[in-house]
């Protein structure tokens, strides 16, 4: 912009450049002296007199010691030199010249702009609403936008402006305005132009009101505020956008804290301001005196917790768990931030139950599960262990922000505080996320020693241990897998999951309910222990699950690593809805029969389904089940694999052997009987050649025979609201 000091008589000139100084050269822009009717301009650089009102990005009463600015320089001295815009001085009868240069001085040319020195007689009132005018103006000068005004002789190389404002400037946003002491660590802000403020170009407002995206120094009245700051304090510091009234609990906020000046205490504060701070985004409306974070936080957490508020763990926090508490959410969100350490660390020996709360941003460093192994002279093996448990509670969802490994500590589902059956939430965030499960040699062998006295290694070589288990529920598979999963009578409930690991989940049937994992779509199981082939080659063990999985959705995968696993238990799909379960083979190993095999000679994978394992029906909806080998051979149990109403398989080549698949298809029923969609279904000669059988009389007393998963207690529950509303 431009700096000029004008004559009397310019009028209704443009883009000019009058009376130039021998210093001034190649200058670009436009310096005016108004008259006092010149009002309401925008984007000028105004020299003010005392009632300077609404005027924004303003430098005012330039100083001796301000040179090389890029914008405007006010009030001349002869030290001013090397400006890049323009200082000029006019003379007193240009007027109608545009684009010209008049009285030029020798040292002054190639000016596009234009030095305008205006006349009370020429002009009158004819010059208002000018834009792009420099103007330096009489007493009451309004509304100017972009002016330079009193500039502090310490204000330099600010790209912006710089205001030392009177008591009527008020309403104007990006400005720069008398400022209170105690504003620090504030961007974007020049304040009273201290030595040490420079190079600001935003802006901080005293009185204004209402304004948006403002930083203020705010009296009584603060209304519909967003990202304000207001009496910084000394002790706020890393925020990113502002805090108000800050407290010493208060750290580390994103977003803003508003709190009235009225009233003592933060809490009272907060709750006196509630409805003028109505209506605002991303603010934080109200506090406890306790700040929820703090709490988390501050120190090892011994005692029971019961929070309010959502939190957000920043990078360099973490939760620390030194007892054996219990941390009550009343549905907050836990929201973790840093991938580089741990977050949630539970000492050795301690246990932490979470209920109504989900954690979310997890990554592989947040869970720190501790443990350590001593001697113990009291105990039959010698040894002891210090584990840490998370216990989950009702209503608890873990979010994986990417794939993680649990290779420590025990994760248990428990009932609710009805004594019901209850899911436990994995949920993949923005895509499929895998949540591997791969106990460390070290914590292998620590727990195998706490449990019968025997290493790792001894118990992997097939030595059987004198002494009895003392941690039987902590290994499965005869004694020869640990688990760090334990379900209980509970659900396991997977979304956009990839569960690898699956050998060290466990689960247990009480007398009304039986543990669980469901695929609540886009999730995927593998099926098949890596080490387990050492210990069949030991005890020539099959490799069996028995597990109770129920499909709801779609996309959901269970994929075999290994040839000829077993699954004992069953699996059951929702009851509303397209519920698909896809059976793949990804075995990297070749087809080896086991000795005793009825078929030692057989070339392609092979599955086995125990005794009604695949009840394959869904009530309202439609259940799936897909097999996309190209072949594959499926050996039953008695009854392992029954069909019902609303019933879909799907196959290329599949081989039944051991028992034939059973139709339990009642025509009775309001369902569609079954869809086979198999290329080639082949019974093999132990069942006379007889893939499938019709025996529909089993559907009433499979029906039954069913225990309810906490799956099927919350149809139950949806499906009562429903008929009760």
């Amino acid at each position: 912009n431009a700096i000029l000091s004008l004559d009397r008589e310019l009028g209704y000139v443009s883009n000019a450049t009058i009376n130039n100084n021998n210093l001034i050269s190649y200058n670009s822009s436009a310096i005016i002296t108004g008259l006092e009717c010149c009002e309401n301009n925008s984007n000028a650089i105004v020299s003010l007199d005392k009632k300077l009102g609404y005027v924004s990005n303003a430098t005012i009463q330039n100083d001796k010691q301000i040179s090389w600015n890029s914008n405007a320089i006010l009030q001349l001295n002869n030290r001013i030199t090397n400006n890049s815009n323009a200082i000029i001085t006019h003379d007193r009868e240009l007027g109608y010249i545009s684009n010209a240069t008049i009285f030029n001085n020798k040292q002054i040319s190639w000016n596009s702009s234009a030095i305008l020195n205006l006349e009370v007689g020429a002009l009158d009132q004819k010059i208002t609403n000018n834009s792009n005018a420099i103007l330096s103006l009489n007493l009451k000068l309004n509304y100017v936008s972009s002016a330079t005004i009193e500039n502090d002789f310490q204000i330099s190389w600010n790209s912006s402006a710089i205001i030392q404002l009177n008591n009527r400037i008020t309403n104007n946003s990006n400005a720069i305005l008398n400022i209170n002491d105690n504003i620090s660590y504030i961007s974007s802000a020049t304040i009273n132009n201290n030595n040490l403020i420079s190079y600001n170009s935003s802006a901080i407002i005293t009185g204004i009101n209402n304004n948006s995206n403002a930083i203020l120094s705010l009296d009584r009245e603060l209304g519909y505020v967003s990202n304000a700051t207001v009496e910084n304090n000394t002790q706020i510091s890393w925020n990113s956008s502002a805090i108000l009234i800050n407290n010493k609990n208060i750290h580390y906020n994103s977003q803003a804290i508003l709190t009235s000046l009225n009233t003592t205490g933060l809490q009272a504060q907060i709750d006196a301001n509630k409805l003028g701070i109505r209506y605002n985004s991303n603010a934080i409306l109200t506090n406890l005196n306790n700040q929820q974070d703090t709490i988390l936080t501050q120190g090892p957490i011994t005692t029971d917790i019961t929070l309010r508020d959502s939190i957000f763990v920043h990078t360099n926090q973490r939760i620390f768990i030194d007892g054996n508490v219990t941390i009550d959410g009343n549905g907050a969100v836990i929201i973790f931030s840093n991938p580089n350490h741990s977050q949630f660390v539970v000492s050795k020996g301690k246990t932490v139950t979470l209920k109504n709360i989900q954690f979310l941003r997890i990554n592989q460093k947040t869970f720190d599960l501790r443990f350590a192994l001593r001697f113990d002279n009291t105990k039959p093996t010698k040894y002891a262990i210090d584990d840490s448990h998370i216990i989950i509670g009702e209503n608890v969802l873990f979010g994986l922000s990417e794939n993680i490994t649990m290779s420590q500590g025990l994760i248990e589902i428990t009932n609710n505080t009805n004594n019901e059956t209850q899911i436990f939430s994995l949920k993949g965030i923005e895509g499929q996320k895998q949540f591997r499960i791969a106990p460390t040699e070290q914590y292998s062998d620590a727990l195998s020693k706490a449990d019968n006295g025997l290493s790792w290694l001894q118990r992997k070589s097939g030595i059987v241990s004198k002494l009895a288990s003392i941690y039987s529920d902590r290994f499965t598979q005869n004694g020869t897998v640990p688990v760090l999963l334990k379900c209980n009578d509970n659900t396991l409930g997977l979304q956009s999951i990839n569960l690898s690991g699956f050998e060290h989940v466990s689960k247990s049937d009480s007398a009304n309910y039986q543990g669980t994992i469901s695929l609540f779509g886009n999730s995927d199981i593998d099926i098949g222990d890596e080490s387990f082939t050492e210990f069949e080659k030991n005890k020539n063990i099959q490799e069996s699950y028995n597990m109770i999985f129920v499909i709801q959705n779609i996309g959901n995968n269970l994929r075999l690593l290994k040839d000829d696993i077993k699954f004992t238990g069953k699996l059951q799909f929702a009851d509303f809805g397209e519920n698909e379960l896809c059976i793949d083979s990804a075995i990297s190993e070749p087809i080896t029969p086991k000795l005793g095999s009825n078929d030692p000679l057989r070339l392609i994978s092979q599955v086995n389904f125990g005794t009604d394992f695949v009840q394959l029906k869904s009530t309202y909806g439609l259940a799936k089940l897909i097999f996309n080998d190209k072949a594959i051979r499926i050996n039953n149990d008695n009854n392992g694999f029954n069909i019902y109403e609303n019933s879909y398989i799907y196959g290329k080549t599949i081989e039944v052997s051991g028992s034939p698949i059973s139709n339990a298809y009642n025509p009775t029923s309001l369902g569609n009987q079954p869809i086979l969609d198999i290329e080639k279904l082949i019974g093999m000669d132990d069942i006379n050649n007889k893939p499938i059988k019709s025996n529909y009389f089993l559907y009433f007393d499979d029906k039954n025979l069913e225990l309810k998963t906490a799956v099927n207690l919350t149809y139950e529950k949806e499906l009562n609201n429903i008929l009760n509303n």
